[in-house]
């Protein structure tokens, strides 16, 4: 049985990975003097990221989004993650 980490069950994790990788092309040409590569760059890899942090976001019958994994245990929460709830 295969063991999955809850962002890889995410279809729009699988897109995003893609979409890095597409991105990756366009800043291996641009000049690395352009203000845009390094923005742009940060902001591929931040989509990614969050996409990571959100998955170990669950929705619990209160409405209230509780942690999984080792957050959990610790009560840590970056603010990256607290973006990501709706």
């Amino acid at each position: 049985m295969t063991h999955y980490l809850p962002h890889e069950k995410l279809e729009v994790y699988g897109v995003a990975l893609k979409f890095a990788a597409l991105a990756d092309e366009f800043l291996s040409v641009w000049p690395s003097a352009w203000a845009v590569q390094g923005q742009f760059d940060r902001a591929v890899e931040s989509l990614v990221t969050n996409l990571v942090k959100a998955a170990r976001l669950r929705a619990t019958d209160a409405g209230v989004y509780g942690l999984v994994g080792p957050a959990r245990i610790s009560g840590e929460m970056t603010i990256s993650e607290r973006h990501c709830i709706p």
